[in-house]
């Protein structure tokens, strides 16, 4: 009960009040490189690794609050840690003749994970150096783990602090964030005998693998650290680190941790 009036007060009080205020509009683009360690007790005992290559694009409008709604792709590998690339032999049944057909095939070729996300965020300055507000983020993963499929769903409603700073003729910003209440979805057939028990398999997945959840079983951490440089005509230049720790409990241990580093531009 408490998600659906949090969402409720963000989009009805909080939005109405900003956008009929005077702001400025900048678009961003965003492009960058990020790791990320997973280590899923649902799907396999490997600790699997992947490097990714980020594109993205945003939305800002500064005004008495600040609003920016932001897009972000991911592509690149997905490989267990300490073994990389492998490689695989598939043997079909024999038919009536003992006649056998067989195929190699790579586990986690190189373009191995597929990711999205997107992020509506509105804060607004207290003080000189502090902001506060939060964020709605909505996340998206899928990656060959063990020679089967591994995807992961999460949207989650968390309070922000931003920290900013004067350095030079540019700003230094951190923020950082921690959902409180969220909904994820992951499949539930995985390291199981069986798969759902439904005629359709995308409806039987969606039902039985979501969750609404809590910090009692999602904790993530996130932070980000930037620089942000002034150009002509109101352009803007940044370079951000950023840093999560995920955890999920339901229905076997999930552990994520992320880091990367990205370049913004705003016009």
């Amino acid at each position: 009960m408490k998600s659906p009036l949090l969402l409720a007060f963000f989009f009805v009080v909080l939005l109405p009040h900003f956008l009929l205020s005077q702001a400025e509009n900048h678009w961003g683009i965003t492009a960058g490189w990020s790791q990320a360690y997973v280590l899923d007790q649902h799907t396999s005992p490997l600790l699997y690794r992947s490097d990714l290559l980020n594109v993205g694009s945003s939305f800002q409008r500064s005004g008495k609050f600040l609003l920016q709604l932001s897009f972000l792709l991911q592509l690149g590998n997905h490989q267990a840690h300490h073994l990389g690339k492998r490689s695989g032999t598939f043997n079909e049944t024999p038919d009536l003749f003992g006649n056998q057909d067989s195929y190699d095939f790579v586990v986690n070729p190189s373009l191995s994970r597929f990711g999205g996300s997107f992020h509506l965020r509105v804060i607004k300055e207290i003080t000189d150096h502090s902001s506060v507000g939060a964020s709605i983020n909505l996340r998206y993963d899928l990656a060959g783990m063990s020679g089967d499929t591994w995807q992961y769903a999460q949207i989650d409603f968390a309070p922000e602090y931003q920290y900013q700073r004067p350095i030079s003729s540019g700003q230094l910003q951190a923020r950082l964030s921690l959902p409180v209440v969220g909904g994820v979805v992951r499949p539930n057939w995985a390291v199981d005998p069986s798969l759902p028990d439904e005629t359709n398999y995308f409806k039987g997945y969606l039902r039985k693998g979501s969750k609404m959840t809590s910090l009692r079983r999602l904790f993530n951490p996130r932070c980000q650290i930037g620089y942000n440089h002034p150009l002509s005509k109101g352009k803007t230049l940044g370079i951000n680190y950023q840093l999560a720790w995920l955890t999920y409990s339901f229905p076997r241990p999930l552990k994520m941790f992320e880091q990367g580093l990205q370049l913004q531009y705003f016009w």
